[in-house]
């Protein structure tokens, strides 16, 4: 493998790979040493692993690449590193927490994350990068990229349901 053929790879396998070992890292380091959790490692945690990911991807930009995702405008990349702050901190820290002190339910998120996330690169990588069109991907790798989606909205559907019920006990 050349450095030629090094450039013009797509950066994001490698980049969230790296975003989740620096969340884990940063939460081992507390599990290790509990007085960090005073610091705030969770915050700066997220905070590194943003940043790494916001470095590499902007170092990325500038040389010429054929990865589309990295040529969204300035409000969409400040949009994307918002929400991978958030997301590292809420969904990604707790769902890598090395001891036993989170609850199976916390874990959940993560879990669908990581599906959603594997299959979403998995869509990228074959239409973006690849010869096929959206059409020819299976559809499994499409259900599992959307499948956050269909469970917020099924839990939203419940909850709607659940109040209403509730209204209508209350009324009587």
């Amino acid at each position: 493998m050349g450095s030629r053929e090094n450039q013009g790879r797509c950066p994001f396998p490698a980049l969230l790979t790296a975003y989740v070992a620096i969340i884990f890292a940063s939460a081992g380091l507390m599990v290790v040493v509990p007085n960090m959790a005073n610091v705030g490692i969770p915050l700066l945690g997220s905070l590194a692993a943003t940043g790494f990911f916001g470095f590499v991807v902007e170092a990325r930009r500038r040389r010429p690449n054929s990865c589309p995702w990295l040529d969204f405008g300035d409000a969409r990349r400040a949009i994307m590193y918002l929400l991978l702050f958030i997301v590292g901190l809420a969904v990604v820290f707790p769902g890598v927490w090395p001891s036993r002190g989170v609850e199976w339910i916390f874990r959940v998120p993560f879990l669908l994350l990581a599906i959603a996330g594997l299959a979403l690169l998995r869509i990228h990588k074959s239409v973006d990068h690849g010869e096929l069109e959206e059409a020819e991907v299976a559809r499994g790798i499409y259900f599992a990229s959307r499948l956050p989606v269909y469970l917020l909205a099924t839990l939203a559907v419940f909850v709607a349901i659940a109040a209403v019920l509730t209204f209508l006990g209350v009324a009587r």
